[in-house]
């Protein structure tokens, strides 16, 4: 069933770049993945339009996780950092989108520049928006499907930066 999925997925990306000829974005990555490479581009694309600075540096080979469970933890997490970013003075908006091997293990790293500390001030990282009951699960989302895939969520900060860390 899983794969399924992962096939309708794909079947699905494919119709709607073909039915929108051409998409708006470039390929800022290539990867083994063509799923990623999809999702990843387009969040890229969307920062740049929002003049995030950003800056990307990605393994061509990216190890898979359980069906569409890298997608869900990527999509969630460059979209929380590009979030937090809309909220920053435009000339301080930074994003940096890291895939690579440390030794065995994959590791997923995004981190964003921040203002002020968010984890003194919220370090269940508890959603900010008014719709609790529709927002707010996606860090533990994260944090759940990098554990099914035998993996790690870290969330930390270093002095103007916000960090994520997935390891599996």
């Amino acid at each position: 069933w899983p794969e399924r999925k992962r096939l309708f997925f794909c079947g699905f990306l494919q119709r709607w770049c073909s039915a929108n000829s051409r998409p708006s974005w470039v390929d800022y990555i290539n990867t083994n993945n063509p799923v990623i490479n999809t999702l990843i581009n387009s969040k890229i694309a969307y920062a740049k339009s929002e003049n995030i600075i950003t800056a990307i540096d990605i393994t061509k080979d990216i190890k898979p996780m359980t069906g569409n469970d890298l997608c869900s933890i990527i999509g969630n997490v460059i979209d929380n950092a590009i979030e937090a970013e809309l909220h920053e003075e435009e000339s301080l908006r930074q994003l940096h989108i890291q895939a690579y091997w440390d030794d065995e293990e994959m590791v997923f790293h995004v981190s964003n520049y921040i203002n002020e500390t968010v984890l003194d001030r919220n370090s269940g990282l508890a959603t900010t928006k008014e719709d609790k009951n529709s927002h707010g699960l996606g860090t533990n989302i994260v944090k759940s499907l990098a554990k099914r895939n035998y993996g790690t969520c870290d969330y930390y900060e270093t002095e103007n930066e916000f960090h994520c860390e997935i390891r599996w």
